[in-house]
């Protein structure tokens, strides 16, 4: 039996959302942090995926309603997670509460 390893993907804006948690005040991540989940995702050998922005995601953006996730990084990775019919893990209410209308399916 041959086993397949699973790639976890992170969406592009994710990675300038990290650039912007290392600026915040409130429970910033460190630069050392934010390096070395760079590092990590630049290995030949990771397990992560980083997936671009297409017009396919950007088509599944505009489904989602603006109110519901007004910030564009948010419905980025909202659509990401749509068009790619993927699980979404995040900590971010408004996207886990997207998942409570049943538009995602947020894991965590």
């Amino acid at each position: 039996m041959w086993l397949t390893a699973i790639r976890s993907s992170s969406t592009a804006i994710s990675l300038v959302e990290i650039v912007y948690a290392v600026e915040k005040v409130k429970d910033p991540l460190t630069g050392a942090q934010r390096d070395y989940i760079f590092d990590v995702l630049d290995r030949d050998d990771s397990s992560f995926l980083v997936v671009p922005t297409s017009p396919a995601i950007a088509r599944a953006m505009a489904v989602i309603d603006r109110e519901s996730l007004p910030d564009p990084a948010d419905r980025s990775i909202a659509g990401t997670a749509l068009t790619l019919k993927l699980g979404l893990v995040s900590g971010d209410h408004r996207l886990r509460r997207a998942g409570e209308d049943g538009l995602l399916n947020v894991i965590w």
